[in-house]
């Protein structure tokens, strides 16, 4: 089987199995990655005959075309669109894997009450906490006097 042929028989199977922009897509990077074994020193029987059928190639794509439509639901390619230029564009408004975990969302009283919480803490911590020190230290010194006069 020769490069051409290969590529004319994955056309063939692909064609009315799905979109003609996937067709175009996979014969394209078909041909791109024959000619660049090629060119990397393999002959063309070596580089066909590790590729294997193209019959197999072609059934593995659409296998995966419907598969892909099953988990959409949309318009049946994963959430790609294909372009008129054989271009695929991914669909920015599906998620690849299910819809994203939640995120954890507070009321905005809710926010306000642990803001207003933290601020008092602070005032707390920078008022009240240097008066006890202080009434600390006192005892502490009245404590050593009383020792001392003991």
């Amino acid at each position: 089987m020769t490069k051409q042929e290969f590529l004319d028989n994955l056309n063939d199977q692909l064609s009315g199995e799905v979109p003609s922009s996937v067709v175009f897509e996979n014969v394209n990077y078909y041909r791109n990655y024959i000619d660049g074994e090629i060119n990397s020193g393999k002959s063309e029987y070596d580089v066909l005959d590790s590729l294997g059928n193209p019959r197999l190639i072609a059934k593995t794509i659409i296998d995966t075309c419907q598969i892909e439509q099953q988990t959409a639901g949309g318009d049946g390619f994963g959430g790609y669109t294909y372009g008129e230029d054989g271009g695929v564009y991914r669909d920015e408004t599906e998620q690849p894997y299910g819809k994203p975990p939640k995120l954890l969302r507070f009321s905005g009283w809710i926010v306000l009450a642990v803001v207003v919480l933290f601020i008092l803490l602070i005032l707390n911590i920078i008022f009240f906490l240097p008066g006890i020190f202080w009434w600390l230290l006192l005892a502490w010194m009245v404590y050593r006097w009383f020792r001392r006069r003991a």
